[in-house]
């Protein structure tokens, strides 16, 4: 890190930046200390500061100040170089003790990824730095480690009237932006009344209010709902779900034709869905652009239900024991079905197929 804390031509550095946007219109500016070095490196620093905390209240109190002269009205907003946890900790102490009291501060929340926001934690966050959160919610990013899944589910786990108890909620968007606009759909329904959100519901309504066509809707909801798990909670595939209910119920009472059919079913129903987005007859080939990737794991786990549906059909269900017995060639195929999923890098179904497949491949071999 090159700035010098103590230096006041490195303040007016970053003001002479933000005129610039100033002039281009922007009346809210960030400051973001985040993912920096602990450790104060300059000698000047060292002396000058007693803490990385007391630095960066004193930078950024000089920025603030440099700001108020272009406009009195102006807001700054830092992010702390600590912006997860429980809210207590003692950088956050200190510089919430020493930053100016309009200036606001961010927060994840617990995680850097946070599976709840809660009030008790803004009000710990509050009693610490003096001020209310300015929420960093890290939904439904995907970038870093996470690029291999599609967090396309409705917002959950904010607590009914977080709104009294921060500043704002900001959301952190996936890299894709088509997709994106969905959970972001029942963000915005979260933050205009968050006492009537109710998540599923919201999800829906984005459906209907982003994409206008029935069949189109359908479709892409279809292969959407493969994809519903997110860092804040949701099934990852409900519908896939009842899928293996019906099919494993029947295979417990050893109807093996009925479990098969279940499975080949919906393997071609999803065959169908996918040719059907993949075609000029789906409107939105922007939207296609950005989960290609994932349609084709969508496709791969299609043929894998066909196939398991195919084997289930080959096998005998002794009765005497319960249970479902076949030769070690359907093992070795249900395994390579296995092996087919895990191949592909991007994440869809949780484990909702293979969980059961290896279910299944152990009751063989047993």
């Amino acid at each position: 890190l090159s700035v010098k804390y103590s230096d006041h031509n490195d303040v007016i550095a970053v003001v002479d930046r933000y005129k610039q946007l100033f002039d281009l219109g922007a009346r809210h500016f960030g400051l973001l200390w985040d993912d920096i070095a602990w450790e104060l490196s300059h000698p000047e620093d060292i002396e000058a500061y007693v803490s990385t905390a007391a630095a960066h209240a004193d930078f950024s109190n000089r920025v603030w100040a440099e700001l108020l002269k272009l406009d009195s009205n102006l807001k700054l907003t830092v992010c702390p170089m600590h912006y997860s946890g429980r809210g207590n900790e003692p950088y956050l102490l200190e510089l919430g003790r020493q930053l100016q009291s309009r200036i606001n501060l961010m927060w994840t929340g617990r995680s850097i990824c946070s599976e709840y926001l809660d009030i008790s934690d803004a009000v710990i966050f509050e009693r610490t730095t003096m001020r209310p959160p300015l929420y960093w919610d890290n939904f439904p990013v995907n970038d870093g480690s996470m690029q291999k899944s599609l967090f396309i589910g409705p917002v959950r786990g904010r607590e009914v009237g977080l709104e009294r108890y921060s500043a704002g909620l900001l959301s952190n968007p996936m890299v894709q932006f088509e997709m994106s606009q969905f959970p972001l759909f029942t963000i915005g329904d979260y933050l205009w009344n968050s006492h009537t959100y109710n998540a599923d519901q919201s999800w829906e309504e984005s459906l209907v209010h982003l994409i206008k066509d029935d069949v189109d809707r359908s479709c892409l909801r279809a292969f959407m709902r493969t994809s519903m798990g997110t860092v804040v909670g949701g099934d990852p595939a409900p519908d896939l779900r009842a899928v293996f209910r019906r099919g494993v119920t029947a295979w417990r009472k050893g109807d093996l034709v009925e479990a098969g059919d279940v499975f080949i079913n919906a393997g071609e129903e999803m065959i169908a869905n996918h040719a059907y987005l993949l075609s000029p007859s789906f409107s939105r080939p922007e939207i296609i652009s950005e989960i290609s990737m994932w349609l084709e794991k969508y496709l791969i786990g299609a043929e894998v239900l066909v196939g398991l549906g195919e084997i289930l059909k080959r096998c005998s269900f002794d009765s005497s024991k319960g249970a479902i017995t076949g030769t070690a060639l359907e093992i070795t195929e249900l395994g390579a079905l296995t092996e087919r999923l895990q191949a592909h890098r991007k994440n869809l179904f949780g484990d909702q197929i293979e969980g059961p497949i290896n279910e299944l491949m152990a009751e063989l071999g047993s």
